[in-house]
This record gives C-alpha cells, sequence and structure tokens, in this order.
C-alpha cells in the first residue's frame, strides 16, 4: 500500500516497548509493520487498549499477550495473523472487545 509505506515500515514491534511498564494503550493500527508479536509483549500488564488491526503482522496470537489480565480491548483484524487461538484468551478477565476479522484462526 503506498500510502501506507510512504508514511512508516517497521521490521516488527519494536522490542523496546516492553519497557514502557505503564502504557495503556498501544496504537499501530495501519502501519506497515511486518513481523510477530514479541513475547515481552507480556510485560506491558498496565496495557487496556491494543490495535493492531490493518498491518502486515505475522505468525500467532502469543500465549504472552494472553497474560494481560488489564486488557479491555483487543483489536487485531486484517492482519496476516494465523494458527490456533491460544486457549489462554480465557485468562483475559476484563476482555469486553475482541476483534478478530479476516484472519485464518481457528480454535485450539
Amino acid at each position: 500500500n503506498p500510502a501506507r509505506s510512504s508514511f512508516l515500515r517497521l521490521s516488527g514491534i519494536p522490542t523496546e516497548l516492553a519497557q514502557l511498564i505503564k502504557l495503556t494503550t498501544l496504537s499501530l493500527l495501519n502501519l506497515d509493520i511486518e513481523g510477530s508479536i514479541p513475547p515481552s509483549i507480556k510485560s506491558l500488564t498496565a496495557l487496556r487498549h491494543i490495535s493492531l488491526s490493518s498491518t502486515s503482522l505475522t505468525g500467532s496470537i502469543p500465549t504472552e499477550l494472553c497474560s494481560i489480565t488489564t486488557l479491555r480491548d483487543l483489536y487485531i483484524s486484517g492482519t496476516m495473523l494465523s494458527d490456533a487461538i491460544p486457549s489462554q484468551i480465557g485468562n483475559l478477565s476484563s476482555l469486553t472487545n475482541l476483534h478478530l476479522s479476516g484472519l485464518r484462526l481457528y480454535s485450539s
């Protein structure tokens, strides 16, 4: 997508984000970002909202993401994520919005 690539192209979610332990919202919506969701995302224990929709992220939904019990909104529609939905997603007791449309996922 030319409009996206002229703005910002990332080769993955920077692992340095894990140092932002008080971060409550992570929105990478519509960014030209490739790679997978790093396991270090579990360090963001204050996160309430994650929007990774319309990116080129690949791989699977990491089980580490399911350990962020403060998470209320998880938007990952329109990515290249595939594989099984981790059963640990049930640990997200505060989750109220889950958007997975357009993914090649299945339940494990």
